[in-house]
């Protein structure tokens, strides 16, 4: 057998084995390779996340309280306005001074409140509360005197004004209306009237309200009268209807004791008393009120000298004994005053009386039902059994009065001296 055929089948078998028969192993190793090279949309799908990232990294709404702080203080309470239907009643004036004068109103709910303020209606200025309550009574100080300001409480966009009081230069204007506590229809026009004639002050002479122990009786009133007392400072006398409630002292914000107190605007003097109960009162020599009554008289006084409370002491009315009494107690010290005018309501009508030098003037006429006269009195001068109310303009030469009825008709007219 020749050797060369075998040795030529085995070479021939080797390389057939060595070009076709490579393990499967050798050929995944050289594949796997080209399978790593999918890193790149792996590489590309990592800067997906980054991208939502970005957003969520820099939110909007934290850049808002870093830059509340920085913001001046009197804006802060701008966040917590509502709707103007929290107010319960006001804005009203109370006590104003030559630097200062309240701000007063009721809310629904409870929050500290602000009152903005300024000479124009740019405002400028504010004044916040320090607790939250439903009752707002703020005190805007360092004002100047017998100037006119623009203000506006918080939870109201409404602009009102007020004029504080000033020396007895100052020319003023003020109303004089009694008796409001009932009918709706004729105490609004009323107000309509009197709003028009835009007094600096309004004095009322008591019986507000028809029961002054029901809250529902004093929203009422404040709604009625909210278009006045926004911009007139408000100087109300007790009278029997308020009962002498609780909640007549929460409401306002007078002088002294609130039961009898005495202010000064411009060239007048205004004198607040507390007549009702008068049996049982410290009106009687060596009384309370008294002795405060005789010291105020015995002051050195302005042009003017007016003296309010709710039960006349001269009038065409029929009369109890308690009335006379107080007439014989207060009427001796009016006329050794100079006392210029007293005005009273209580009678649901208007009357003029000059009695020993004294003007006193009947203006029951707020509201209430309308009162017959009776016999008149020695002294009476003008009756008029019809719903009015009186305003008056001061100067430091004289007072003129206008008596003025629901249809604006003026239905009596006269004039004060020095």
């Amino acid at each position: 057998m020749n050797p060369r055929p075998v040795l030529l089948c085995l070479l021939a078998g080797l390389l057939l084995a060595g070009c076709g028969g490579l393990p499967p192993s050798l050929v995944v190793a050289s594949v796997t390779p080209a399978a790593t090279e999918t890193p790149l949309p792996t590489a590309t799908s990592t800067p997906l996340p980054s991208p939502t990232a970005t957003p969520t990294a820099t939110p909007e709404p934290t850049a808002a309280p870093t830059v509340e702080p920085t913001s001046p203080p009197p804006q802060a309470p701008t966040a917590d306005l509502s709707p103007f239907k929290s107010v319960l009643r006001g804005p009203y004036l109370q006590f104003a001074q030559p630097d200062s004068i309240w701000v007063v109103w009721d809310t629904e709910e409870a929050f500290a409140g602000f009152v903005e303020y300024g000479m124009d209606e740019t405002l400028g200025t504010i004044a916040t509360e320090t607790a939250e309550s439903q009752h707002h009574a703020i005190q805007l100080t360092g004002l100047s005197p017998a100037t006119r300001y623009h203000y506006r409480i918080s939870r109201e966009d409404t602009l009102s004004t007020f004029t504080t009081p000033g020396d007895s230069t100052q020319a003023f204007r003020f109303a004089v209306v009694g008796d409001t506590q009932s009918n709706e229809v004729e105490q609004t026009q009323i107000v309509a009237q009197m709003a028009s004639a835009a007094p600096d002050v309004v004095l009322h002479l008591g019986d507000l309200v028809g029961n002054g122990r029901d809250r529902g009786f004093w929203n009422h009133f404040f709604s009625l009268q909210a278009q006045l007392l926004r911009s007139a400072i408000f100087y109300p006398a007790l009278g029997n209807h308020e009962e002498d409630a609780q909640m007549y002292y929460e409401i306002f914000h007078l002088p002294n004791n609130e039961r009898w107190y005495s202010f000064d605007y411009g060239p007048a003097r205004f004198i607040v008393l507390e007549v009702d109960g008068y049996v049982n009162s410290s009106l009687g020599p060596g009384g309370d009120q008294r002795m405060w009554l005789e010291a105020e008289l015995a002051r050195p006084r302005p042009s003017f000298l007016f003296v309010t409370f709710h039960i006349p002491i001269h009038s065409s009315m029929s009369e109890d004994p308690s009335e006379v009494n107080l007439r014989n107690e207060l009427a001796p010290l009016f006329e050794q005053a100079g006392v210029t005018a007293v005005f009273s309501g209580n009678a649901h009508q208007y009357e003029r009386l000059e009695v020993n030098g004294v003007t006193y003037i009947v203006s029951g006429g707020g509201g209430a039902p309308l009162h017959a006269f009776a016999e008149l009195e020695p002294g009476s001068l003008v009756q008029a059994s019809t719903h009015h109310f009186v305003v008056v303009d001061v100067t430091a030469e004289q007072a003129q009065a206008r008596v003025i009825d629901l249809a604006g008709q003026e239905i009596d007219a006269f004039t004060f001296q020095p």
